[in-house]
């Protein structure tokens, strides 16, 4: 074993530090983000609200901590979206309530899975000296 320094090691172990930080705040961002969100968006009963803050933390971790896809999570969010609208207005398709959970989820579920490589590419530069 060879005891010499070695940048592309050093420079990984950086890279991995900026992971587990970004994640490190995702943990405590991702479940307020999706409270809040729930609180907003949700039907009129309490279970819209519980599922809504269920699947928004389960879909908010999954593109922003887990990696992934964006495809699959959107399809799984859009169709939570269309249950929950026909079992919450008795079984009856209320449009303005299925746009406004449906719009706001797949745009905040968006933004957090296309900014966490922008993040991740800013903090992982190599600093210039």
């Amino acid at each position: 074993m060879n005891n010499q320094p070695n940048p592309l090691s050093d420079i990984l172990e950086h890279h991995q530090q900026i992971d587990r930080n970004i994640n490190r705040i995702l943990w405590i961002f991702l479940p307020i983000l999706a409270l809040t969100l729930s609180m907003i968006i949700a039907n009129w009963n309490i279970w819209s609200t519980i599922g809504t803050f269920v699947m928004l933390l389960i879909c908010l971790i999954g593109v922003g901590i887990k990696r992934w896809s964006l495809f699959v999570v959107l399809a799984a969010c859009s169709l939570y979206c269309f249950i929950d609208n026909y079992w919450s207005y008795q079984q009856q398709f209320n449009s303005v309530g299925l746009k406004r959970q449906w719009w706001c989820s797949l745009l905040f579920i968006s933004i957090i899975s296309l900014s966490r490589p922008a993040v991740e590419r800013y903090l992982k530069r190599t600093p210039t000296a």
